[in-house]
């Protein structure tokens, strides 16, 4: 990727919370006195202090508080909100390129240039949150490359490891080098094991077709799924590659139900949501065999 080095950590939260620190440290060392964080409503970067301030919905702060300071939210996509929140204090924004517990959003053509011209014109860095739009989720390694946008930090973690437990921030040279030794660390980061999973995992994603066949798992799923857009409870269609939001209005938890009876495995986000995210190595075979499945058990067959 665009990246010169890797900080590893062991979770999407620390990989986001670690993000945040080197922004604000960059900055430090610059004496901008910048140290604002600019994030989006509907977003979700995780369950430490620093990754909780920066997800833009009151529901998970209740109990936390005081949150710490520093932390500004906009609406996701629209670019003029962003330019009204941003000023002489901003020294990051934060954004999911595709927003996975907001709904399956996927922001206006143009936004994510939008939010990099942005940060450019207000000396902010972009940091994208591909937690869990990386790793070939979307049909590219990293869903940003579908924008051509390039981040000057980048966080990843969840399929890095493929259920192993580790996490990565990644940025440029003149970035990272704000972390010296003392100013951030971990204790179980970029240990044997995890390194292990994760350089496996990508092995299979690049050298061994796992890109190329989750894509081609995607072309089949996606087809037969246009079917279902504007039946049964089925309103309309969200998301890209193997990562599929279901839109059924204030259905959600009851399809998700009914699914789970049924014997697949799905999630509900909030009321109106219904999330699919099969493997990248599913068959066309699997593929249908739950499909067919979630027809009947939601009266769609």
């Amino acid at each position: 990727c665009f990246a010169d080095r890797a900080f590893f950590c062991n979770s999407g939260a620390e990989a986001n919370e670690a993000a945040i620190k080197l922004a604000r440290r960059y900055h430090h060392d610059l004496g901008t006195g910048r140290y604002e964080i600019v994030s989006f409503e509907g977003g979700f970067h995780g369950r430490t202090l620093g990754a909780l301030s920066a997800t833009a919905r009151p529901q998970y702060h209740e109990g936390f508080g005081p949150m710490p300071e520093g932390f500004v939210y906009a609406p996701y996509g629209d670019a003029e909100a962003l330019e009204k929140v941003m000023g002489p204090r901003t020294a990051a924004v934060i954004l999911e390129p595709l927003q996975g517990e907001g709904g399956l959003i996927e922001p206006p053509e143009g936004y994510l240039e939008a939010v990099r011209a942005a940060c450019d014109a207000h000396g902010a860095l972009m940091i994208l949150d591909e937690v869990q739009s990386g790793m070939g989720r979307t049909g590219r390694l990293w869903a940003h490359e579908w924008s051509g946008v390039v981040p000057d930090i980048m966080t990843s973690a969840k399929a890095l490891g493929n259920g192993f437990p580790i996490g990565a921030v990644l940025a440029r040279e003149q970035i990272a080098a704000a972390f010296v030794p003392g100013t951030h660390a971990t204790t179980y980061g970029g240990n044997a094991l995890a390194s292990a999973a994760a350089l496996a995992v990508l092995e299979v994603l690049l050298d061994q077709g796992g890109l190329e066949a989750g894509r081609e798992a995607a072309t089949h799923l996606w087809a037969r799924l246009e079917r279902w857009r504007g039946r049964g409870s089925i309103v309309g269609l969200r998301g890209k590659g193997m990562w599929v939001g279901l839109y059924a209005p204030g259905k959600a938890k009851e399809l998700n139900v009914r699914a789970r009876e049924a014997g697949v495995l799905l999630n509900a986000i909030g009321e109106d949501v219904v999330r699919m995210t099969p493997p990248l190595t599913a068959s066309t075979a699997d593929l249908d065999a739950a499909l067919d499945r979630l027809e009947e058990a939601w009266g769609l067959a």
